[in-house]
């Protein structure tokens, strides 16, 4: 649409301008720019974003421009405009250079859809500088109480998991479930290769969600009248005094599941209970004891005033980080070995020679992951872009910025959107390139994702999370840093498999080897391991686990350093 077209419209305007610091504007080639001095402190991304400008913009307002500004230089900032109307709700929006259709309906907040439709000149995708669209607010009715009682009633109750039928498929069910198809391929990383009838299909993840390192969230529950079920086949072993004794104090039931990470990492640990008794790995016996807290202190409290639990040699738990004083005080008191398996944040306060914190502090492992990787892989230069407002990817992403200003690397922030990723790596990557895509959910980064595996880039390597499951081999190489290394054991899924008469769950995190791998650790502290090597070095007074992993996927497998 060209802006001759503005004349058919009856219109007043007024012009807007985005509220910055206040800077001698100046003229170069035609255009209007703010002269900026610049402040000690300032980087061109905090810029940018002070002045609603992007990185692009920036570069091409000033030729030669690097992140190695000093402060007094003079910096060139384009003047952003859009042109509103004051009368009615609609706004008329001039297309400028490098501009695009989804990069305006981000600005405007309004769906691409909603854009396209008022402005069909634009169906194909492509706008030119100086075309102007029609940017529309539509209204948002309010609905009858009727109206939305209806609406609830028609609600479909997403079960937690469900029986593939005939003719099934992701699109079919994430339509009649109302479930994204990004969660189901999170949530089953195999169903990228299709689907069959009568495969189990997890829908949401259990009613115990975990965070990004592996506490799950804290839970109080009226339980006291669940029971653990008899799902937990408890190993029979003689009652010895000379026993290695194992107490599990954790909270398998919360008053809505029992289904629950806990009784994942129990499972696993049984596992390696029979593995070691099967295969004599220990010349005496062990007795296992577990205790259910229900999430609950009334009934900790009462677990830590039984008297048998003073005579065991080893404690795993506990799961919620409300539990931890009165548990690890407990374990100091008695002078009983403690391991636990989820909480990252422990209170210096508790520390003591017999505790073992396999989770280390995130703060901790980011550094130690960033420092090894500059150290090992240096890049000539790192690309940090940011996608979204996820807090998780936000904070490493600052740490990498902090390391790599105090190492004097060369590096570039950007707003990085589908649209723009292709030509923002060809513009900032220079030689061997890292991208950093600062967001640890792969629903935000698939759109990129899918963007540039298309491309062919000579050097670039994608830095990326775990988290993003089975989205971090999209592209080769992507390299991550994790506690987790599943190495697919074929026999231990078998005897999963024969215990408890269905798959484990697969995920980021597998729990059941998470407790495989703890209870392997109590009998042999060099495994074998099938998720986490562990590697405990004596800090502070308590012993943790610095094992870290350097996970890249190569396009064929991944492989851990």
């Amino acid at each position: 649409m060209k802006r001759t077209l503005l004349f058919l419209f009856a219109l007043t305007f007024s012009l807007m301008v985005f509220a910055v610091p206040d800077c001698p504007i100046v003229q170069k080639n035609g255009r209007d720019y703010y002269q900026y001095t610049i402040q000690k402190g300032d980087g061109l991304y905090a810029i940018g974003k002070k002045f609603g400008v992007s990185q692009v913009d920036l570069h091409n307002a000033n030729p030669g421009l690097t992140e190695q500004i000093r402060e007094g230089d003079k910096l060139l900032i384009p003047i952003k405009r859009k042109i509103t109307r004051n009368s009615t709700p609609q706004t008329i929006h001039v297309v400028e250079d490098k501009q695009t259709p989804y990069s305006i309906a981000k600005i405007y907040n309004v769906p691409l859809d909603t854009l396209i439709r008022y402005n069909p000149s634009i169906r194909n995708g492509i706008i030119h500088t100086g075309d102007t669209l029609i940017i529309s607010y539509e209204k948002v009715l309010t609905r009858s109480e009727n109206d939305v009682r209806k609406s609830v009633d028609n609600v479909i109750e997403i079960p937690e998991t469900i029986v593939v039928k005939e003719r099934e498929t992701l699109y079919s069910i994430s339509k009649t479930y109302n479930v994204p198809m990004s969660t189901l391929l999170d949530l089953n990383p195999s169903a990228e290769n299709g689907l069959k009838k009568g495969q189990t299909l997890r829908l949401k993840k259990s009613e115990v969600t975990v965070t990004d390192n592996v506490e799950p969230e804290n839970q109080q529950a009226d339980t006291s009248s669940v029971a653990v079920p008899a799902v937990h086949k408890r190993i029979e072993v003689k009652a010895d005094p000379n026993a290695l004794k194992i107490a599990y104090i954790l909270p398998f039931t919360n008053g809505k599941t029992t289904e629950s990470s806990f009784i994942e990492f129990y499972r696993g640990s049984l596992i390696a209970l029979n593995q070691i008794k099967t295969k004599k790995l220990i010349d005496r016996d062990i007795e296992v004891w577990a205790w259910d807290t229900h999430g609950q202190k009334s009934v900790l409290d009462s677990i830590l005033a039984l008297e048998e639990l003073e005579k065991v040699d080893v404690i795993v738990g506990p799961g919620f980080t409300v539990e931890l004083e009165p548990v690890i005080s407990y374990a100091k008191k008695h002078s009983i070995k403690i391991i636990v398996p989820f909480s990252s944040h422990i209170d210096k306060s508790l520390f003591f020679n017999k505790l073992y914190q396999f989770n280390p502090q995130q703060d901790w492992w980011w550094n130690v992951a960033i420092r090894r990787e500059l150290s090992s892989h240096p890049a000539d230069r790192y690309i940090i872009a940011h996608c979204g407002d996820n807090q998780k990817g936000s904070a490493f992403a600052n740490k990498l910025v902090n390391i790599l200003r105090e190492q004097k690397k060369n590096y570039v922030q950007v707003d990085m959107t589908p649209e723009n990723a292709d030509s923002l790596i060809r513009v900032y990557s220079s030689g061997n390139t890292v991208l950093l895509i600062a967001d640890n959910l792969s629903v935000d980064v698939r759109p990129i994702l899918d963007v540039i595996s298309e491309k062919h880039y000579n050097n670039l390597a994608l830095w990326g999370f775990g988290k993003w499951g089975v989205a971090t081999r999209r592209f080769s190489p992507t390299i991550y840093g994790s506690l987790f290394y599943d190495r697919a054991d074929e026999n231990y899924e078998s005897q999963y498999r024969t215990l408890y008469t269905h798959r484990a769950v697969p995920s980021d995190i597998r729990f059941d080897l998470l407790g495989y791998d703890i209870t392997t650790f109590i009998v042999n502290n060099d495994g074998p391991f099938l998720q986490s090597e562990m590697n405990f070095v004596k800090t502070d007074g308590r012993w943790l686990n610095t094992r870290i992993y350097r996970v890249m996927w190569n396009g064929f497998n991944l492989s851990v350093e």
